[in-house]
């Protein structure tokens, strides 16, 4: 390690990263307009994203070395977009994190007698399209990584995975017989409804600059770290390999939804926080070229320009 990458390397392997972006999180939170109740709810969900993410990287190995980067930049990222967002916005983050620790969990699962884990993919990708409708847009890249990255698809998975996107829409069916309550299924239809998905004016009228600055470093950030993946892929190992296509094809995939859904980009954010953070922490923790060093101190600083003008609006406006 050379003096040059000394600060990216100390950054992205420190025990202390992710501590810090917790206490940031919550200040900027405090600062909200949001009720107390509303904000610990918030708080609860995030936290325990977070701890997936965690999970998720020492469970599948994705990085060659300790680092919490990944979820350190997950926290600061909703830090900045939650003061914005409704609790059930925010609660679409739980079940997509699920989903996706599933997902990379069903690697060669056609050794499986009982494909469980096909079965909770999707059951948990299902609950995320119940928050969203949006949601179904990640329907066709996980069928693809599991049919190609993953090698997981058989005739019993398949059949598991079927039952596990039906089993919430069963259960809100049995909700509609004893209420008679149709707000929930016609929601999930507004997405074939509304026309103006792509409606660019109005999405520049009622997201500020610092919602825009977030989204379009967060998918520089994932660009990079795609570039970089592809570029290095054979360092890692092929398990490795397997599990970060199936996460760049997400990636490519939320990127293409946020170009030609904008006016869902909240929710598209959300879940590309996700996947930017996993990616991004490989990025940062294992390359230490000139450029990327350039690219960590940006990123850097705008996270510490936006937080500092989120905690600024909340106070004084």
């Amino acid at each position: 390690m050379t003096k040059r990458n000394y600060i990216q390397n100390k950054v992205a392997t420190s025990s202390f990263t992710l501590p810090v972006a917790a206490v940031i999180t919550i200040l900027s939170w405090c600062c909200s307009e949001h009720i107390w109740s509303t904000r610990i709810i918030h708080c609860l969900l995030v936290f325990a994203c977070t701890y997936l993410l965690i999970i998720l990287d020492t469970t599948y190995s994705l990085i060659r070395t300790r680092s919490r980067i990944g979820p350190a930049l997950f926290l600061l990222c909703m830090a900045i977009m939650i003061p914005g967002c409704t609790i059930l916005e925010v609660c679409l983050a739980l079940p997509f994190v699920l989903s996706l620790y599933m997902l990379l969990n069903t690697q060669q699962e056609e050794r499986s007698h009982l494909p469980i884990r096909s079965f909770q993919t999707f059951l948990f990708l299902s609950i995320s399209i119940l928050i969203h409708p949006v949601v179904i847009i990640l329907l066709f890249p996980y069928i693809v990584a599991m049919g190609t990255f993953l090698r997981a698809w058989t005739l019993r998975s398949a059949i598991a995975a079927i039952l596990g996107l039906l089993t919430p829409f069963w259960f809100l069916f049995g909700w509609y017989l004893i209420t008679w309550d149709t707000q929930i299924p016609i929601r999930i239809f507004d997405l074939l409804q509304n026309t103006e998905i792509l409606n660019w004016p109005k999405l520049f009228n009622t997201l500020g600059w610092e919602k825009w600055t977030l989204i379009i470093l967060i998918i520089f950030i994932g660009i990079c770290s795609i570039t970089h993946y592809l570029r290095t892929k054979n360092y890692d190992k092929v398990h490795t390999r397997m599990l970060l296509n199936t996460l760049v094809l997400i990636e490519i995939c939320l990127i293409i939804g946020i170009i030609i859904l904008p006016l869902y980009m909240i929710e598209l954010q959300i879940m590309i926080f996700t996947v930017t953070s996993i990616l991004a922490g490989h990025y940062f923790t294992l390359d230490h070229s000139k450029t990327t060093r350039i690219i960590f101190i940006i990123t850097i600083i705008c996270f510490f320009i936006l937080i500092i003008q989120n905690i600024w609006n909340n106070l004084f406006h």
